[in-house]
């Protein structure tokens, strides 16, 4: 660990292992094969921290906490600072962390599916990331984090650890991810300045309204 008591990135990996525990991806394969591949999706170029996040970019939404009382409640931004993870690592694992009370109160559009609400919910929270307020340095880490995990969820190769059954609700996700990638995308090349018509490509992608460039 440095001397200013931040974790490394394997540190990190360690950390993760033991938050996740035993917990599984939807094939029932250890949780850790699926944050190492998020690891790697962000290439050999990636900065210790940016592979931090990645090792522990699951862990605001999915490690469970159970208080002296009984309660069951998330783990907390504070106890992943208690651990020495920065806090700009914190904002970026805060920013792709789902929000599931946010997303029931999504009102239904008439005629919608439950899958395609649920579609429009994970749509609507990736362009929360890209129109936050966080800074932009910010912002950019974690479209890169969450385009590394959706290329590791949409990755076909995972389909021989499910049964039949499981099969269709995959496809569905890769049609998901796929279109979240395509929003990703234009989002980052709004926010470093390389699309032409940064609204418009987003509104195509997902069928919003093309939103303000607040970089």
């Amino acid at each position: 660990m440095p001397d200013d008591g931040t974790i490394t990135a394997a540190q990190a990996r360690d950390l993760a292992a033991w938050l996740h525990g035993d917990q599984t991806d939807f094939g029932g394969q250890p949780y850790l094969s699926h944050l190492d591949a998020v690891a790697a999706n962000l290439g050999t170029d990636a900065s210790d921290a940016d592979r931090r996040t990645a090792y522990l970019h699951d862990t605001l939404e999915d490690v469970s906490v159970t208080d002296p009382d009984g309660s069951v409640r998330r783990l907390s931004p504070l106890e992943l600072a208690g651990y020495g993870v920065p806090d700009d690592d914190i904002r970026v694992i805060a920013l792709v962390t789902r929000d599931p009370d946010r997303e029931r109160a999504l009102p239904a559009l008439e005629g919608e599916s439950p899958r395609d609400r649920k579609d429009r919910a994970y749509f609507a929270k990736t362009r929360s990331i890209i129109d936050s307020g966080e800074p932009l340095h910010i912002r950019l880490r974690a479209i890169r984090l969450k385009k590394a995990d959706n290329r590791h969820n949409s990755d076909p190769s995972r389909d021989r650890f499910l049964r039949p059954d499981q099969l269709p609700r995959a496809a569905a996700l890769r049609r998901r991810y796929a279109t979240n990638l395509a929003l990703l995308d234009a989002g980052e090349a709004m926010l470093t300045g390389q699309a032409a018509d940064p609204g418009h490509a987003i509104a195509m992608t997902v069928g919003f309204v093309p939103m303000p460039n607040r970089a």
